[in-house]
């Protein structure tokens, strides 16, 4: 026997809808809330806000320097910052997907923030809340906010202690903070954004695995709006031909079921569309070309590789 598609379509609509029906509520309602509330985040300006004064009144290695102190830790730098860990200035040097960061003074290169500096750090961002600040957590891995910071790990986090529940965190390579949340952030954040993208933390470490269950999951979507708007479209007729208690109908379905018909029909475009688009947004299988500039561009823009032999110390003064 051959099957009938009618059947297929139906029960596919049917277990779909079952299975996914809570998902999907909640990624719709995720949405909403992600529209007014995002993931915290620490912004570059507010993340200046909270560095110390720049003073290279005491520098007396030049980057080139620097640079050749990191290379003997194995070190080949692709970005440079300049910035102050405590009262010393000090060079902090990208290479490899990490930070490395060498004094200015002393051309040492700093191993790790030990835990009393990096509460120091705090309680200067927050002098009010200097009795209340306490260390909670050295990471060497992502926790829910930091995935973003995988290149400033390990990370200190610290509690303020405020009404606010603030956390700040900081890098064990560079000190400088990287992320603060607070409570209200971090609830509003848990009903939007991470349901929204599945950003549970043990789901999250496992990006691969995290990538193809949203990408499946937003496919089994789409088929689940196309398989009920084929039904809906076949059930729904244009003249009034079905009876319902001797009433004319246009669906062959009564109470809730009437009711999930007509709304189908009417919100299961927007629905389709909106379930793709956030397909789309994973670039499934690489559907498109990347759009990030490619190493030889990078260089045709900025003039060539990072030479940090060719920065002084007056030239980094006088800017």
């Amino acid at each position: 026997m051959r099957p009938d598609w009618r059947r297929v379509v139906v029960y596919t609509h049917r277990w779909l809808g079952i299975l996914g029906c809570v998902l999907f509520v909640a990624w719709f309602v995720s949405g909403i809330v992600l529209m007014y509330a995002r993931m915290p985040e620490l912004t570059s300006d507010a993340r200046r806000a909270l560095l110390p004064p720049l003073d290279l009144s005491s520098a007396r290695v030049p980057p080139g320097a620097a640079a050749r102190a990191a290379r003997g830790a194995g070190v080949s730098p692709e970005r440079l910052r300049i910035g102050m860990f405590r009262d010393r200035p000090v060079y902090h040097l990208f290479a490899g997907g990490r930070w490395t960061t060498v004094f200015a003074d002393t051309a040492q290169t700093l191993d790790r923030v030990p835990r009393e500096q990096a509460l120091e750090e705090v309680r200067r961002f927050a002098p009010d809340h200097a009795s209340t600040i306490q260390y909670d957590a050295h990471l060497s891995d992502p926790d829910q906010w930091t995935f973003g910071s995988r290149a400033q790990m390990p990370l200190h986090r610290i509690a303020v202690g405020d009404a606010a529940g603030t956390y700040y965190y900081l890098s064990d390579l560079t000190g400088e903070p990287v992320m603060k949340t607070t409570g209200s952030q971090r609830r509003w954040a848990y009903a939007g954004a991470v349901i929204h993208w599945l950003y549970f933390t043990p789901f999250r470490r496992h990006g691969p695995l995290w990538a193809q269950s949203v990408i499946w999951v937003s496919l089994a979507g789409c088929l689940l709006c196309l398989s009920g708007l084929l039904w809906g479209l076949w059930r729904y007729a244009p003249m009034p031909r079905y009876r319902l208690r001797r009433i004319p109908s246009r669906s062959p379905y009564a109470g809730w079921v009437r009711w999930h018909h007509y709304a189908g029909l009417f919100f299961g475009l927007t629905t389709f569309t909106w379930i793709f688009s956030g397909l789309l947004s994973m670039d499934p299988w690489d559907w498109h070309p990347g759009n990030s500039p490619t190493e030889q561009q990078r260089n045709a823009l900025s003039g060539g590789p990072l030479r940090l032999d060719a920065l002084s110390l007056d030239g980094l003064r006088a800017a």
